[in-house]
């Protein structure tokens, strides 16, 4: 999963995977699951499907 993302934004996938860690830890998710249904709440997901 880190791997096409971190390509396709033009980072490594080392960053992407600090990147999402601090971002769960500030919605406190305690795992990807948990980080899709906040990002899905209103107002924060993304327009692009």
């Amino acid at each position: 999963m880190d791997k096409p993302l971190a390509a396709e934004v033009g980072l490594s996938e080392i960053t992407v995977k600090i990147h999402r860690g601090h971002v769960m830890r500030k919605m406190e998710a305690r795992s990807l699951a948990d980080l899709v249904r906040v990002a899905e709440a209103p107002g924060l997901s993304s327009a692009r499907k």
